[in-house]
């Protein structure tokens, strides 16, 4: 089925083509000008275009945007704690930590976790042997889903691609987060590949994603920002969302 030909086949949080360009390292993400700092440039299936290099700097600073404008505003404290599906690489994670130095990055990667290999992780970023959907469970269970940041960095379909849908759920992962999170404000981004099997137009995958976290929020959180940039292959949305309770 070549719908699946843009998907993320591997699930490792990065699009699979990339080619065979060098890997940019040791550079600041902080601006957009800059290559993308990771810890991991030997790891072998993330090289990295200069267009996807540009893109992914991108995303990591709309993220950063949002997250500081919660800051600001005393939404989310600086001392958040952030869940990101990355890879071994982890540039949104150094991206984070970097930019907020008082926040702890989780990174679950049960798929690669092996690659992860002899890395020496900066004391705010925790790896852990987990798919994201069997460690959402696990602290929606136990009440003790505090990430004030997620990004859910999948690259496959919205529904999951044939490949990844038995350890990746987006729909599923998501929901779980959402209905178990009860902390004052959070901001969520999520990364999907523009092509779906029901031939969807973007627009419509687009607006079937903000109508499925309208749907998952609207009883417990108002939407205060919502955005959405598309390139190349990929589209990212991210939400800005406050809790409902007044106590807050």
């Amino acid at each position: 089925d070549d719908d699946d030909d843009d998907d993320d086949d591997d699930g490792d949080g990065d699009d699979d083509d990339d080619g065979d360009d060098q890997v940019y390292v040791d550079a600041s993400p902080s601006s957009p000008s800059s290559p993308c700092r990771c810890l991991n440039p030997n790891y072998p299936s993330t090289s990295m275009t200069p267009n996807h290099e540009q893109e992914k700097i991108q995303t990591n600073n709309d993220i950063i945007e949002y997250v500081d404008s919660a800051i600001r505003e005393q939404h989310i404290p600086p001392n958040f704690r952030a869940l990101v599906l990355d890879d071994p690489n982890m540039r949104t994670s150094i991206a984070l930590v970097d930019a907020f130095p008082e926040c702890h990055v989780v990174i679950p990667n049960a798929i690669e976790y092996d690659m992860f290999k002899n890395i020496k992780l900066p004391p705010n970023i925790t790896l852990i042997n987990s798919l994201i959907g069997d460690h959402l469970n696990l602290v929606a269970a136990n009440g003790t889903n505090e990430y004030h940041v997620v990004y859910f960095d999948y690259c496959c379909t919205f529904e999951g691609s044939s490949c990844t849908k038995k350890c990746l759920n987006p729909q599923r992962d998501m929901a779980t987060y959402f209905s178990s999170f009860n902390e004052k404000a959070a901001v969520v981004a999520a990364t999907f590949c523009k092509s779906r099997k029901n031939k969807a137009t973007v627009a419509q995958t687009i607006i079937d994603i903000e109508n499925f976290v309208s749907e998952q929020t609207n009883d417990r959180f108002y939407v205060i920002d919502k955005k959405t940039r598309t390139y190349a292959k990929m589209l990212t949305c991210r939400f800005r969302l406050r809790f409902k309770d007044p106590s807050y």
